[in-house]
């Protein structure tokens, strides 16, 4: 019996169990959903060799300037690299209503060789320019780009830019000309992730689905968002009291960690207001979950710091503690959710 038989008679089953009312109406769909024909698994194979095609181009090319650096005209490394920029417009206009995916990864390659332009014009004409300068450049140019694909993996992309251009530019020149705290430049990108968040999700809403419905796009956003509002948060727990910004404006070495904490609280209220009442999405839970986790950990650490070995004992029933209520919370919630969606749930 083919794969294509059984998965119809699984079908037939569990249709018939729902006109006997023993499933509800939903059921079916669902089933239909999470049971795989083999066409299904061979578009997302096609696209999966797809997508490692391009990373393997684009590979290539850099190996292949690296090599042969010196014996290419620069105006011959301008135009290769152009020409694949081009080339990469030009593949996302045709599958454009065609095929999705490769009209993505069109726009995508594009954006990757504006930045491998971006390189090698300033490897050839010495600029001057710092590296944050070329990143940030890089995210600019292609912002149009990523808005016209509307893809997550454009938009990952176009973050991961943002971001290194941000770290970049602190290490450049906030930090050292003009005394910058790393955890402000953290906490502006978190609420930047934040923002981005809100303004999608409610964009989403009034458009009815046109935008990122995959909830990978708003879980990456919250994952984002809390790492960088943990690091500064545990960063003022083992430094508490020392001078900083709060010192600076008001006088008091406390109102600086203050400040972090709630720049930390106003990141978890966004997330859990959109991801969780809103969105009703468990996984965006689970991050939030994981950083109050980490958070609590770092605090303990503080707090224990001075029992040296004797601090490992209540570390670890804390560790365990935690993540057990953390995993039957979410259990319990998911179990909550799909049971009101009407879903098949294992159990």
């Amino acid at each position: 019996m083919s794969h294509t038989v059984r998965k119809t008679a699984r079908l037939k089953r569990i249709e018939e169990m729902v006109e006997r009312g023993i499933l509800p109406e939903a059921a079916f769909e669902r089933a239909h959903q999470l049971i795989i024909s083999r066409r299904q698994l061979a578009v997302w194979f096609d696209n999966g060799l797809l997508a490692l095609s391009v990373g393997l181009m684009l590979a290539g090319i850099v190996f292949f300037f690296a090599y042969n650096w010196a014996d290419i005209h620069r105006f011959g490394k301008l135009g290769v690299i152009g020409a694949l920029m081009l080339g990469g417009v030009g593949a996302a206009w045709a599958y454009e209503g065609k095929h999705p995916v490769r009209s993505m990864l069109g726009l995508l390659w594009a954006s990757m060789m504006v930045g491998v332009f971006l390189a090698v014009f300033g490897q050839i004409y010495q600029t001057g320019a710092d590296a944050w300068q070329l990143f940030a450049a890089w995210a600019g140019l292609i912002s149009l780009w990523t808005l016209v694909s509307r893809s997550e993996l454009h938009w990952g992309f176009w973050l991961l830019l943002i971001h290194v251009a941000a770290a970049l530019c602190w290490n450049q020149l906030l930090g050292p000309g003009y005394d910058v705290p790393m955890e402000y430049v953290s906490i502006t990108l978190a609420f930047a992730n934040i923002a981005l968040m809100v303004a999608h999700h409610f964009w989403t809403q009034r458009t009815k689905g046109q935008g990122f419905t995959s909830p990978r796009g708003l879980r990456a956003l919250v994952a984002a968002a809390t790492a960088l509002t943990v690091f500064p948060v545990g960063f003022h727990i083992m430094s508490f009291g020392e001078e900083g910004l709060g010192q600076m404006v008001f006088g008091n070495p406390y109102a600086n960690s203050f400040l972090v904490v709630v720049a930390y609280g106003v990141s978890v209220a966004a997330a859990v207001f959109v991801g969780w009442k809103r969105a009703r999405d468990v996984g965006v839970l689970a991050f939030v979950g994981l950083g109050a986790i980490t958070v609590g950990f770092v605090f303990m650490v503080r707090v224990f710091e001075g029992l040296d070995d004797v601090a490992f004992f209540p570390l670890s029933i804390y560790t365990l503690v935690s993540f057990a209520t953390l995993t039957t919370t979410l259990y319990k919630l998911h179990r909550k959710e799909t049971a009101a969606s009407g879903e098949v749930t294992d159990g």
